[in-house]
């Protein structure tokens, strides 16, 4: 069963320059990707799949915990935009 991420990987997510990079799809090695979970730490996807039931389905807004969790993903995003040192597209 995959953990919740930790502190330092958050940090380590937040830390990354660039919100993109090319080639601009999943493979993209920039933030969006580690924050989503298709490359690299994976913040997101991951907690769906460690808290599981519904949130784990395609059915996972019905569950209420889906919200919480996204608004933590939305503050991330907030914090990343934040960050004067943020390039977001290289």
């Amino acid at each position: 069963m995959r953990e919740l991420p930790t502190r330092a990987e958050v940090e380590s997510v937040l830390s990354i320059a660039a919100y993109d990079t090319a080639p601009y799809n999943s493979a993209s090695d920039g933030f969006r990707n580690h924050l989503e979970g298709w490359h690299g730490v994976n913040l997101h996807h991951r907690v769906h799949v460690r808290v599981g039931g519904q949130l784990a389905t395609g059915v996972s807004p019905d569950d209420p915990v889906f919200w919480l969790h996204h608004a933590q993903v939305d503050t991330l995003w907030s914090e990343c935009r934040r960050a004067a040192r943020r390039t977001w597209w290289t």
